[in-house]
């Protein structure tokens, strides 16, 4: 299910331009936008949190009900096809987006949850987002979904978002890697999950359940993460100015920590023992 937003413009002002709007999303990063006979796709697709979702040009209106609507205003056939079972945070993050556009190119807005063509407001839209995305778990109970109290999902997407200006804050001398959400195949818990080439520097986020330990000559294991801290504690320096319980490994430091952790090595769990999921089917609890 999804949630589709229609964009209307005032009759009494200048059309919005299609060159200028494709020219818009050529610049941002994560879309990408493609031509057909029927309707223009402009499609974002994030790896970090494994999320698509797009806005289309349509040469015909899609909006079913268009002839009781408000005449002052004409549908520019632009509408936003928003999922509805992700976390609250990224639907924020589209809908803050959304209103962006709205302003730039003086858009207006339509959808089920209004009863007529209204400016962009923020707080009505959202709103609408959580009361059918509440409304749909109940009546479908979806497949493939999973469910984390709402402050650490929000805390895990902000760290997920926060990886690039990480990375340019310390000049890459750290390694900074985005969230492993997985799910452990028997206890059938989600957890977070970072990846850490053994000896290297490392910022090592808020929430871990597990470490995925990597060397070159050994297979890849995965340790809880409090097995982990708990033998590197003296190496490690909580980083307050981000996110709370968020630790850095010095360089200096790093290399000590080699031999602590291949010790673990002998407790490890396989790979196998876990299946990886995408952020974006995690929704908040």
């Amino acid at each position: 299910m999804a949630i589709n937003i229609h964009f209307f413009q005032d009759r009494n002002i200048e059309r919005m331009d299609p060159v200028k709007l494709f020219a818009y999303f050529d610049e941002l990063e994560n879309f990408k936008v493609f031509y057909t006979d029927e309707y223009v796709e402009i499609t974002s697709r994030d790896k970090a949190f494994g999320l698509s979702y797009s806005y289309y040009l349509t040469k015909r209106s899609k909006v079913h009900d268009i002839f009781r609507l408000n005449s002052n205003y004409v549908n520019v056939n632009f509408l936003l096809v928003m999922p509805v079972l992700i976390p609250s945070f990224l639907a924020k993050e589209i809908l803050k987006e959304t209103q962006k556009i709205c302003k730039i190119f003086e858009l207006e807005v339509y959808f089920d949850g209004v009863k007529d063509i209204e400016p962009f407001n923020m707080a009505t839209i959202y709103n609408f987002f959580e009361t059918t995305r509440n409304r749909q778990i109940e009546d479908e109970k979806p497949v493939d979904k999973y469910f984390i109290e709402h402050e650490k999902l929000n805390e895990i997407c902000k760290y997920q978002q926060m990886v690039p200006s990480l990375n340019e804050y310390y000049r890459d001398e750290v390694d900074i890697r985005h969230y492993i959400a997985v799910l452990n195949k028997k206890t059938g818990l989600i957890g977070m999950s970072i990846g850490w080439v053994v000896g290297s520097p490392m910022i090592f986020p808020p929430n871990l359940s597990y470490v995925h330990l990597m060397e070159k000559d050994n297979l890849t294991v995965v340790v809880p993460s409090k097995d982990l801290f708990r033998k590197l504690d003296k190496y490690l320096v909580e980083v307050k100015n981000f996110l709370p319980d968020m630790h850095l490994l010095k360089g200096r430091y790093a290399l000590k920590t080699k031999p602590l952790a291949r010790k673990l090595r002998k407790e490890a769990i396989t790979e196998e023992n876990f299946q990886v999921i995408r952020i974006c089917d995690i929704i908040d609890q």
